[in-house]
């Protein structure tokens, strides 16, 4: 074998296996997907702990919500619907060190108690669809939602 294969046949190699532990690692983008996942099949499950577990307790956001305030306007939500439908068809994510900013587009469609909600639209009419901005820090344990905007 001649070193030039030789050398060919390395490069060949690092780079396969370059490939395959990228693929085996998830990036941070892929991890914050993961978790707006997370919290996008807890509002579904109406599940107020599984929803407040990806927020920082230091969550301030631009609609005047605290981490308590969200906790309680989540609950409140999960009161009035008995079933929760959430969407979300479009986001992306942009990390930067450990802060990151994740771009996304949400439908969430509640299914009343009686028939109906509060929101006079009638049984499994949309609550509420718009564009949301979720900032991220990374703390030891992991990312977490500490804001949100638009």
């Amino acid at each position: 074998m001649t070193r030039t294969r030789l050398i060919l046949l390395a490069l060949v190699g690092v780079l396969a296996v370059y490939l395959g532990v990228s693929a085996l690692i998830p990036t941070d983008a892929k991890r914050i997907r993961k978790l707006i996942d997370k919290g996008r099949q807890a509002i579904v499950e109406r599940n107020l702990n599984g929803v407040m577990s990806i927020v920082d307790r230091t969550y301030d956001d631009d609609f005047g919500f605290n981490y308590a305030t969200l906790r309680g306007w989540f609950h409140d939500q999960f009161q009035t619907y008995d079933r929760i439908s959430c969407t979300i068809p479009l986001m992306s994510v942009e990390v930067h060190g450990r802060h990151a900013v994740c771009h996304l587009v949400f439908w969430f469609t509640g299914y009343g108690r009686g028939g109906g909600g509060d929101d006079g639209l009638g049984d499994g009419a949309p609550v509420y669809q718009d564009k949301l901005v979720i900032t991220l820090d990374k703390f030891p344990e992991g990312w977490l939602v500490t804001a949100s905007g638009q």
